[in-house]
């Protein structure tokens, strides 16, 4: 629903849904980023700066809110995905382990705005307590890198986060079920 570069056009969009009477496990599609960048601050791109890069993780088990719904042991995490808008050039999300390893969920070198899809993991990766879910994003906003808008290449403008699709955003999305075990 961008309509920044063309003029709208009708909407062709089909959703087809299948429902079950029961699940084996309940899932989440969870969101991942900076309450900070929300808020305005933290994740700010200068204008004319080719490279920008923001990074933020956490252990998600020890965040204010429950946001799993009960005493949960750790996610089987199935797919991942990665948002930004039009200056987004690379990202990736990880999983920085309580032993000091990293496990690598998604990493794009070439970001695209068009590819906003889930990557489906060919095994699931399991986070436990104590883990953190990470997440970076790198944007170039460089006057070589801006749109054109009516004929013309805008100039660049400082950027921070943002709804619209001419501001920013990092933010990743998985797709879990919460371990009780």
């Amino acid at each position: 629903y961008n309509t920044f570069s063309n003029e709208p056009q009708p909407d062709l969009t089909k959703v087809v849904f299948k429902t079950d009477e029961t699940v084996e496990h309940e899932a989440l599609v969870q969101p991942w980023t900076s309450y900070q960048w929300l808020l305005g601050t933290g994740m700010e791109i200068p204008a004319g700066e080719e490279s920008v890069v923001h990074s933020w993780g956490a252990d998600p088990f020890s965040l204010p809110v429950d946001i799993f719904g009960g005493a949960t042991t750790g996610l089987r995490i199935y797919s991942a995905s990665l948002h930004m808008h039009n200056l987004g050039v690379a990202g990736r999300t990880y999983i920085d382990r309580g032993d000091g390893t990293e496990e690598c969920m998604l990493n794009i070198d070439d970001y695209d705005f068009g590819w906003q899809r889930s990557y489906v993991f060919s095994e699931p990766t399991i986070l436990r307590k104590g883990d953190k879910l990470m997440i970076e994003c790198e944007w170039d906003n460089s006057a070589a890198n801006q749109p054109y808008q009516n004929g013309k290449k805008v100039e660049p403008v400082d950027q921070k986060w943002g709804e619209g699709t001419t501001d920013e955003m990092c933010i990743g999305f998985f797709y879990a079920v919460p371990l009780f075990d």
